[in-house]
């Protein structure tokens, strides 16, 4: 029998069950082999049930683990800072002893001496007196004078010295040059000339300069030091020292060819002669920056050679001409400490604190030198006061942090 209304538009629900269309939408009727139908419904922003297991676990352990570095910084932390140092440990001296430096060899300007002229000799006369710009304006005047080309000469050397002193190397050099024009054999010169080329890193220029002047000049002291401070510079100790002698064979009272011999000798790790000539140099020098850093220097020799007694006994003598010297106090304490004398450490290192210095690193040193007395205000302290010097100085930043979290 024909349907009377086959060709009739009809809506799904009107149809039977079977013929319906299955929507792409439906959800199917589970089936029997379906072995999660009766699970808990999963969302998509939410993880895999059977995953948060896992996830738990990670967590776990992760937090067991950082729980466990807590608790071993902890021990380091009270071990490093807050535990009472032992008196063997105080003994040991964990400081470390601050080294000097043994490079700088010290030059002596060439400066020529009168009589002169009155106008020449008025000048030097305020150079002498510290007054530059007078100086300056002075010198100047003679070159632009009627005056003879020596005196000429000898007014540019001063003013190619004035710029040596304030490091203006080019100018230095353009009026030396020009002292040679007006006198092509002027030692002072020459010998300034090489000064700047050595400053420069030109060493065979300096040592060019040097030859000349050493030529028209053999026993003049000041061209020996001069030779002496660049082969020392060029890495070759052994002539340094050798021409460090030559001129002290005219001139025996010189301190800084005792001083400049010392440091080569100390490169040279021939101790025992640069004690002895580091001693000559304090001797000649009487007072001054030569006698305190020979003394100085013959303190670390000692303080190497583990002569305790007589490196605290140089380092004083170093530290009465320079009273405000920060490191030569800082070392002091740490040979003190040494010296199992952790009370006149302490001192030192408050007295190297109140001083201060240009250097942070000897502020840090200060600081676990603090610590290891057991001292935390006096560290912390210290690494501000090195924090101030450099304020990207990262061990005194991680040693300051170390402090502010416990």
């Amino acid at each position: 029998m024909t349907d009377p209304i086959k060709n009739r538009f009809r809506l799904d629900d009107e149809l039977p069950p079977e013929n319906r269309p299955r929507s792409r939408w439906a959800v199917s009727e589970p089936g029997p082999a379906d072995a999660y139908a009766d699970a808990d419904p999963i969302y998509l922003d939410e993880p895999d049930i059977r995953r948060r297991g896992r996830h738990r676990l990670r967590w776990i352990i992760a937090g067991g683990v950082a729980l466990l570095l807590l608790a071993i910084g902890g021990v380091l932390i009270y071990y490093k800072f807050f535990r009472e140092p032992s008196a063997d440990e105080l003994a040991a001296g964990d400081a470390a002893f601050q080294r000097l430096d043994g490079g700088a060899v010290q030059d002596r300007y060439y400066l020529p001496e009168g009589p002169f002229s009155p106008p020449l000799t008025r000048a030097i006369e305020l150079y002498r007196s510290l007054e530059r710009d007078a100086a300056r304006r002075a010198f100047e005047g003679v070159v632009n004078s009627a005056a003879d080309d020596k005196e000429k000469s000898i007014a540019l050397v001063y003013l190619g010295v004035m710029a040596l002193e304030t490091e203006r190397y080019e100018l230095a050099k353009h009026n030396l040059f020009r002292a040679l024009r007006y006198d092509g054999e002027s030692i002072p010169a020459l010998v300034n000339l090489a000064i700047v080329e050595r400053k420069l890193g030109n060493m065979a220029d300096a040592k060019e300069y040097a030859d000349r002047a050493r030529e028209l000049a053999p026993q003049d002291a000041r061209v020996a030091l001069l030779l002496g401070n660049i082969l020392a510079e060029g890495q070759d100790p052994a002539a340094a020292i050798e021409a460090y002698r030559e001129g002290l064979s005219s001139s025996p009272d010189e301190p800084l060819l005792y001083y400049n011999m010392a440091l080569s000798l100390l490169r040279a790790q021939r101790y025992e002669e640069a004690l002895l000539n580091f001693a000559r140099a304090a001797e000649k020098a009487g007072a001054g920056s030569i006698a305190v850093q020979s003394y100085a220097q013959m303190g670390q020799i000692y303080f190497l050679q583990n002569n305790l007694e007589m490196a605290a006994d140089h380092l004083k003598k170093a530290i009465a001409f320079a009273p405000d010297n920060g490191k030569y106090r800082y070392n002091l304490g740490v040979v003190l400490l040494r010296m199992n004398r952790p009370q006149q450490a302490a001192e030192e290192f408050q007295r190297a604190l109140d001083a201060g210095t240009n250097d942070a690193l000897v502020y840090r040193s200060l600081s676990r030198a603090f610590q290891q007395l057991n001292q935390p205000s006096l560290a912390i302290k210290s690494l501000e006061k090195a924090l101030y010097l450099n304020p990207d100085d990262l061990p005194a930043l991680f040693q300051l942090g170390v402090f502010t979290s416990v």
